[in-house]
């Protein structure tokens, strides 16, 4: 029984460690799309002047 409670708790730990994961992966991901966008946009307007 002890075998399966730990199974059980590791196999929770993976899914909440891989969808932590992802999901800082997501944030760091966007985060680099703005700060691109935001750098090309400033270069643009830069040009412009």
């Amino acid at each position: 029984m002890g075998d399966v409670l730990r199974y059980k708790a590791t196999h929770v730990m993976l899914t909440f460690w891989s969808k932590g994961l992802l999901f800082l992966f997501a944030k760091s991901t966007t985060l680099h799309v703005k700060n691109a966008y935001l750098i090309n946009w400033g270069l643009l307007e830069w040009k412009r002047c």
